[in-house]
């Protein structure tokens, strides 16, 4: 990471320190003493919503350190309906630690908000996912944070390469059907009895165009040789997406595909070598990592 920014989710406010930036969640009827720190420290979020950011393998602050990315919502205590929106925004920690609204979006959940981040190599972009009620689809918003000029791009985002070009995503639709938590409600998978559909996988998408191509079915990922288990009649789903950000390694992509229904999981770093991990049997789903 070029930055030693660090975060976590927060169900209260945001709190900064030097570099570093964590959650603080409050109990209104708690002994927990004050919270201390031994570097300067100051709340940057106001206690009346509560603020988080999304997962921790996106850009929060600016490439000035100035801005820190945000979403707000009244409540915290509950899963999102799927008219519940999220405010987003950026917090100026050099004018008074001032909320700047960016928008609002439908597409977004817990663990993961709606991929709010920096657009990589940009000082002044940020992209998050929508959803738009008319097309009945996802997509992407692209905002230029000094001109407020906005660009929509016809699919969402996942994963952004890191030299800003393009983004690679799963089907958030699927994603939210076999992972309740990570994926947006509101549209339904039209695979969701299909396991191992070959119109759906990994998309990669150009940020300049909005282009598409998948790059990985399901049904292309079911087909891979496998010589510990039977994986027919499993359904297969992308959970976490990441490109390598190491230009010297041949892999450039890399995600999760989850089998529902096996016992224990395994790592796949190059088909079809297997390095299989032994875990208490239960009902836990076969997880691969695929580098390609």
């Amino acid at each position: 990471m070029p930055r030693a920014h660090r975060f976590c989710r927060s169900l209260g406010v945001y709190v900064l320190l030097p570099l570093i930036i964590v959650n603080i969640a409050f109990a209104v009827e708690s002994a927990t003493p004050p919270f201390e720190s031994s570097v300067p420290c100051r709340q940057i979020t106001s206690p009346d919503r509560s603020h988080w950011f999304g997962y921790y393998d996106k850009d929060q602050f600016d490439a000035a350190d100035r801005y820190v990315l945000g979403q707000a919502v009244e409540f915290d205590d509950r899963m999102p309906a799927a008219t519940e929106s999220v405010e987003l925004g950026m917090v100026d920690t050099r004018n008074g630690d001032r909320w700047i609204p960016l928008g609002r979006t439908l597409a977004w959940c817990w663990q993961q908000g709606c991929m709010l981040q920096w657009v990589p190599g940009s000082d002044r972009e940020v992209i998050w996912n929508t959803r738009n009620e008319r097309e009945q689809r996802f997509e992407s918003v692209v905002l230029d944070t000094k001109s407020g000029k906005k660009r929509v791009l016809p699919h969402p985002v996942y994963a952004l390469s890191p030299d800003g070009r393009w983004a690679i995503y799963p089907d958030f639709r699927r994603l939210n059907d076999t992972r309740p938590g990570y994926g947006y409600a509101g549209l339904p998978d039209p695979n969701a009895n299909v396991l191992e559909p070959k119109d759906a996988g990994l998309w990669r998408m150009d940020l300049a165009t909005g282009r598409t191509e998948l790059l990985l079915s399901f049904a292309r990922i079911a087909a891979l040789e496998n010589p510990h288990e039977d994986m027919r009649g499993c359904k297969h789903w992308f959970n976490h997406l990441l490109y390598n950000t190491d230009r010297g390694h041949q892999s450039r992509r890399r995600a999760w595909r989850i089998c529902r229904g096996a016992t224990e999981p395994a790592t796949e770093t190059e088909r079809p070598r297997v390095r299989r991990r032994r875990t208490r049997a239960g009902r836990r789903p076969r997880r691969l990592l695929l580098a390609f």
